[in-house]
């Protein structure tokens, strides 16, 4: 649980048609095990979620060409798996963010003439 998709329709003759999808929703770290982390992060597993669970959707004519275009604009967040051992030797997992990256995805919206 976590994860969706912005999808876009083109609606014709009252009938919609998909045309775009793209993943705009995470809350859900998802977090795996990966080699690289450990020298990227210090941590062996990690993974990452979207802040505020969603990407910021924006409409703008980009390219000037009269027809509004798509901006997903927000800020994905890493977190890693610090993993702690009790004082009755039990092993549990604490999320810790370790980075943030900025994403900022541009779609041109194009017509084509029938």
């Amino acid at each position: 649980m976590g994860h969706g998709n912005l999808y876009l329709y083109e609606v014709n003759n009252q009938e919609a048609h998909q045309i775009f999808e793209t993943e705009a929703v995470d809350i859900n770290p998802d977090s795996r095990w990966n080699e690289g982390n450990i020298t990227k992060y210090g941590y062996s597993t990690c993974g990452e979620t979207y802040k505020e669970g969603a990407l910021k959707t924006e409409y703008a004519d980009i390219n000037k060409d009269g027809i509004t275009d798509l901006i997903l604009k927000g800020q994905i967040d890493i977190y890693c798996e610090n993993i702690l051992k009790t004082e009755n030797g039990y092993i549990q997992s604490e999320d810790v963010k370790v980075d943030e990256v900025l994403v900022k995805r541009e779609y041109i919206i194009k017509t084509v003439p029938i």
